[in-house]
């Protein structure tokens, strides 16, 4: 049988399924995720920025991100870090790591 749609077609946005009082918390869990990833992505050099102004803007909000953030050490302890916990601090790029 012949597949009618390409893979990436079956993909469904959460706000769809997701309970409606929850869809700004989701949408918003993406939006800060977009600028993290970008973030590691300029800082590690994997790709350039694409307008003049747009490592210093991404500096920035993800300052504010931080500032309304918990604390550094409760997201990467030194020790006493679980097996989860462990994984995401292994996984985690320096910059990431960093903020």
């Amino acid at each position: 049988m012949k597949n009618r749609q390409a893979p990436l077609g079956h993909v469904v946005d959460v706000p769809y399924f997701g309970d409606s009082a929850e869809v700004a918390l989701i949408q918003l869990a993406d939006f800060i995720a977009f600028f993290l990833r970008r973030y590691a992505e300029i800082k590690e050099g994997l790709v350039g920025p694409r307008y003049p102004d747009e490592e210093n803007r991404i500096q920035g909000w993800i300052d504010k991100i931080a500032e309304r953030s918990i604390g550094h050490n409760f997201m990467y302890r030194r020790v006493g870090r679980g097996t989860a916990e462990d994984l995401f601090y292994r996984n985690a790029s320096h910059s990431i790591r960093a903020i």
